[in-house]
């Protein structure tokens, strides 16, 4: 499960500044893993995804990125 890097940003606003990178991983069941920590909820506000994790993390990501993070092969 090699996944996919895209953006993560400070806000999810369209003026908002991109502070890096995470590895998001779908597994062949679809559940979707980002960093490294199974996301729990994704929401989406306007252009942006908020993904929680198990962890209690939060980023900030693009919807249209997060939608072209393929899923693993089984």
């Amino acid at each position: 499960m090699s996944g996919k890097l895209i953006s993560f940003f400070r806000l999810p606003t369209a003026s908002s500044v991109r502070i890096g990178q995470v590895r998001i991983v779908k597994d062949r069941n679809g559940v979707i893993y980002a960093d490294g920590s199974k996301v729990v909820s994704a929401s989406t506000t306007g252009a942006h995804s908020v993904l929680q994790l198990a962890d209690g993390r939060d980023f900030y990501v693009l919807t249209t990125e997060l939608q072209s993070v393929p899923k693993a092969k089984g």
